[in-house]
């Protein structure tokens, strides 16, 4: 049964899409970001010149797609899918939405909502913390 939540999910990931393209600052176009997970690994960010991201997870070795969009000091990446997304339909939609705040050199996540299923998070600790490489 589709519900008004449903529907303005729907709705904000629709105009997210249509608003994106080429809105980002040529300061942030091109940069890699990685956040450490342990002392030998970490996961990595690359904010594509053409408005979209891949991001590494390290723990799980995938690759997720989407678009971002700098709105002011906070960076937003909508999630389109991953990697093994073909292989393995019956994991269902891994479409997502997170938020970075852009401080410097740092991307510090505050809003997470890694399924469209499942209430967001705005509770993170250091892991959560992307520091830029490339510019």
């Amino acid at each position: 049964m589709i519900t008004l939540r449903h529907l303005i999910v729907a709705l904000s990931i629709l105009l997210f899409t249509v608003s994106t393209s080429g809105q980002a600052p040529k300061s942030i176009l091109g940069s890699l970001w990685r956040a450490s997970v342990t002392s030998m690994t970490s996961d990595s960010l690359w904010l594509r010149a053409n408005g979209r991201y891949i991001l590494y997870d390290c723990e799980i070795n995938e690759r997720f797609y989407g678009i971002f969009k700098l709105v002011q000091d906070t960076v937003l990446l909508f999630q389109e899918s991953g990697q093994y997304d073909r292989q393995t339909p019956e994991r269902g939609s891994r479409k997502a939405l997170f938020k970075f705040l852009l401080e410097g050199d740092l991307l510090r996540m505050i809003y997470s909502q890694p399924s469209l299923r499942f209430p967001p998070t705005t509770d993170f600790d250091s892991l959560f913390v992307y520091r830029r490489v490339k510019p």
